[in-house]
């Protein structure tokens, strides 16, 4: 099917409600603006898709597969298979603007195309409303944006949580080669970002001028938990091969791997820049990554008083470019100027890193560390 402007396939608009089972979208065309298979507009209460395939959809402008905007309730999504769908701007997958909560679930995007953000799955639900977000039960191979998330964009001001989420191959042109996920103030209390069971691999953040977090890029919010998280063999053109993190009050890292990354600048496995007041990385391995100007496992920022605490870890075989003009193979910590950060570290393996100095840690600025085992 084809349409001119928006949606090639299907539209509801200005209705109370949308429940739409087991349908097939395959092969439709919005050449001159949204919605490739689907679009659904100003639907007041809930939307529910389940089990629906999506197949080689495109829209000239957003969601190649889906559109959903003007939501003021809940989107509910189960059993999508969205393959080979293309967005010429955002949601190469999926786009949904706005909703209440969001919840996609038991799901499969497989190169899935954005020509700006979000190759599989674009979420804008910063709307000044505490929004709720769930992602669980995803798959994700060879999506890919131009601009950020290869996979995932979601930018909310709720908390949101990613859970059993497996991801192969993503790429971006700019930050998160698979997921770009944003508030917009670390004081909302309610913009908690969690994630568990997260699976990383061979994801790429790849524009020279400037790309960040190989695998994971995460900024502005409360709280960031990670619990038995990885990312392996992922790359980033500038800074965080593995994850960077942009100016969190708090970072919580348990039991995860950040293995095999690279980074063309800074941070090969994990760049934590400016945490403001408590940091926590426990049972966690980092190794095998390298970067080319300092801290090839991990490097952290502070910028407050924080209260760190890295404990049960190993950091090992990590590598900075003899050419780089700092160190830290292992870690490379940093307390800003007029902060006060102290950092307990304790049970804590540095083994086999290199580095044109501090080899294995290095320590700058006004941090303070308590080395303990």
């Amino acid at each position: 099917n084809y349409a001119g402007d928006d949606a090639g396939g299907l539209m509801v608009r200005n209705s109370n409600s949308a429940y739409i089972t087991g349908t097939n979208f395959e092969n439709n065309v919005a050449a001159g603006d949204d919605g490739g298979g689907l679009l659904i507009n100003n639907v007041d209460d809930t939307i529910s898709l389940t089990s629906i395939q999506l197949i080689n959809n495109s829209a000239g402008q957003e969601g190649g597969g889906v559109k959903i905007v003007g939501s003021d309730g809940s989107v509910y999504m189960s059993g999508i298979t969205a393959t080979q769908n293309v967005a010429g701007s955002d949601g190469g997958g999926l786009y949904i603007n706005d909703p209440v909560t969001t919840t996609v679930k038991d799901s499969v995007f497989t190169g899935n195309f954005a020509g700006t953000s979000g190759g599989a799955l674009y979420l804008d639900s910063n709307d000044g409303v505490d929004d709720t977000t769930v992602f669980s039960n995803l798959t994700f191979t060879d999506d890919s944006a131009v601009e950020d998330g290869g996979a995932i964009y979601a930018r909310v001001e709720g908390p949101l949580s990613l859970t059993s989420i497996t991801a192969t191959g993503t790429r971006s042109g700019d930050d998160g080669g698979f997921a770009y996920l944003r508030s917009d103030d670390t004081a909302l209390a309610a913009a908690d970002f969690r994630l568990y069971n997260v699976h990383v691999a061979s994801a790429r953040a790849t524009d020279p001028s400037g790309a960040d977090g190989g695998g994971l890029s995460i900024g502005y919010m409360n709280g960031l938990l990670l619990r038995n998280v990885s990312v392996t063999n992922s790359s980033a053109a500038d800074d965080g091969g593995g994850m960077l993190v942009r100016r969190a009050a708090a970072v919580y890292i348990y039991d995860s791997t950040f293995a095999g990354n690279s980074a063309g600048d800074v941070s090969g496995g994990v760049d934590l820049t400016n945490v403001y007041s408590q940091l926590l990385v426990d049972g966690t391995t980092i190794s095998g990554n390298r970067s080319t100007d300092y801290a090839g496992g991990l490097y952290t920022g502070f910028a407050g008083d924080t209260q760190a605490k890295i404990s049960n870890s190993t950091f090992s075989g990590n590598t900075v470019s003899s050419a780089g003009s700092l160190g830290g193979g292992g870690l490379y910590l940093f307390g800003a100027p007029a902060t006060a950060p102290v950092v307990d570290v304790n049970f804590v393996t540095v083994a086999g890193n290199s580095a044109k100095e501090g080899g294995g840690v290095q320590l700058r600025g006004t941090v303070q560390a308590v080395v303990r085992n």
